[in-house]
Parts: C-alpha cells; sequence; structure tokens
C-alpha cells in the first residue's frame, strides 16, 4: 500500500513539458518590440552620412521616437551591443535631453574625446544614427534635433563600451 501511495504522489508531481507562458509587456507595460538583429555587423572606420530620417518616424520630434529592438554603439573601431533593457533607458534618457535651441551657433572647446555612435535598430530593417560627443559642446543629435548630453548621460555610454 505504501508503494501504491508513493507512485501515486510521485505521478502527481509531473510536469509538462510545455514552455512557461512568457508575458508580450515589459515591467513598465509597454510591448516587447520584435526581434530585431542588431546592426552593423562592423562599426564603420569614419561615421556614414547621417542615416535617412523619414525611415523612423518622429525622429524630427523625439531624438530617438517608438520603441527600438537593438542598440550598437560603436566609438573608437569598437563595436557593443546593449541589451534591451539598457536600449530603452538609452532612448529614454536621449529624449530627455535639453535641446539646443535652432538655429544653433555656439564656440565650444576644443574636442578631443570621441564621438558614440549610436545605432538603433527598428522592426522592418529601419534603423536611427544618433551621434553623441563626448567632449566640446558635447552634442547628441539624429541629424534633425541636437541636444546637450550631459555628464551622467556620458558616463553610461563609458561604462557600456569600456
Amino acid at each position: 500500500m505504501l508503494g501504491l501511495v508513493s507512485v501515486t504522489f510521485l505521478a502527481g508531481c509531473t510536469s509538462s513539458t510545455s514552455p512557461p507562458a512568457t508575458s508580450p509587456f515589459l515591467v513598465d507595460g509597454s510591448p516587447v518590440p520584435p526581434p530585431v538583429s542588431p546592426a552593423p555587423e562592423v562599426c564603420p572606420h569614419r561615421l556614414p552620412d547621417r542615416l535617412p530620417l523619414h525611415a523612423v518616424p518622429g525622429a524630427g520630434h523625439q531624438m530617438v521616437p517608438g520603441t527600438p529592438g537593438a542598440l550598437v554603439i560603436c566609438v573608437g573601431g569598437s563595436r557593443t551591443v546593449v541589451d534591451q533593457l539598457r536600449v530603452t533607458r538609452i532612448a529614454t534618457e536621449l529624449n530627455r535631453l535639453k535641446l539646443v535651441p535652432s538655429p544653433h551657433i555656439f564656440a565650444c572647446p576644443v574636442d578631443l574625446g570621441p564621438t558614440f555612435a549610436l545605432f538603433f535598430d527598428y522592426a522592418g530593417g529601419r534603423r536611427l544614427l544618433v551621434e553623441v560627443d563626448s567632449s566640446g559642446c558635447r552634442f547628441a543629435t539624429n541629424g534633425r534635433i541636437t541636444g546637450f548630453a550631459g555628464t551622467r548621460f556620458l558616463r553610461l555610454l563609458h561604462r557600456l563600451t569600456a
């Protein structure tokens, strides 16, 4: 009888082989973006001309519009692929930058630091390039709008690419 109880107990503890359900939403409640391959595969030796802004709707109103699915940071020839939670954080930080009034004419200190090239990749092959200067006037621009990159934001980029 004891053996029968053990078998019944073990049979009751078996689990199904189906995978656990995953939520289609991020922790903040926003929808999970579709999978996007981080590009470029290799960082360019020279930054390309600004990528076409019409490919990413809203780039004239926000530094990083919508929900990018991937981010590649290129600096000094090195390539860093950023995890999805940090992609969202970096996009949010860029969208919060104080904007530079247009037209902007500045006498900037000497620019000795590297320029970070942030390639935000979207579903459907769309891509947005945001350039962030780490010295001089420390501007961040998507080619349409420009903001001031603060020390805290630049530290984040340096930590991610170190």
